[in-house]
C-alpha cells in the first residue's frame, strides 16, 4: 500500500510568495533544507543520527542488495554516480531528509515520523514496492525539499 504525505507545496527560491504576498529573500522564513553534499561535508551539525547510523535501521529494505542494507548514513550521502541504481539514489536523499528533519535549526517542510509527508513511511514503500517510477516520484520530492535554502550554511 502506498502512502501518500504531501505538503501543498515545496518553494524552491529564497523569494517566494506566502499567503498571497510576495517575500523578499532577505525575509525569508519559509520552508528550509540542505542538500546531502552539506550533510556529508559538515558531519558535526548533524543531530540524533551519526555517521556510522546503518541506512537499515531507518528503513524497511529487505528487498535490496545487501551493499545497499549496509551503507552508513555517511556512505550513502556520497554521490553514487550516473549509474547508480535508483534504491541507491533514494538512499542518498532519503538521508538528507532525515538530518534535515532532525535538526532544530531547519525548518524542513516535512516529518520522519508524522505528516506532513511522513518520511519513514514514504521511504519504506518506495523501496518496498521496487517500483522505480515510484521512487524516483519519492526522490523529486525529497530532492525539492533538500535543496530548499540551506540555514546552515
Amino acid at each position: 500500500m502506498r502512502h501518500r504525505y504531501r505538503i501543498a507545496a515545496v518553494v524552491g527560491t529564497a523569494a517566494t510568495v506566502l499567503g498571497g504576498l510576495a517575500v523578499p529573500a532577505s525575509a525569508y522564513y519559509g520552508p528550509e533544507g540542505c542538500p546531502p553534499q552539506y550533510w556529508r561535508a559538515h558531519q558535526g551539525n548533524w543531530q540524533e543520527y551519526r555517521p556510522d547510523s546503518r541506512v537499515s535501521n531507518a528503513w524497511h529494505m529487505t528487498n535490496l542488495p545487501l551493499a545497499e542494507r549496509q551503507l552508513t548514513f555517511a556512505q550513502a550521502l556520497a554521490d553514487p554516480g550516473r549509474t547508480a541504481t535508483t534504491s541507491r539514489t533514494l538512499l542518498r536523499s532519503a538521508v538528507a531528509s532525515y538530518l534535515n528533519a532532525a535538526h532544530e535549526g531547519v525548518l524542513y517542510p516535512y516529518r520522519r515520523f508524522s505528516a506532513p509527508y511522513y518520511l519513514r513511511i514514504s521511504i519504506s514503500d518506495a523501496i518496498a514496492s521496487g517500483d522505480t517510477g515510484y521512487m524516483r516520484e519519492v526522490i523529486r520530492d525529497l530532492d525539492r525539499a533538500n535543496n530548499l535554502p540551506c540555514p546552515l550554511h
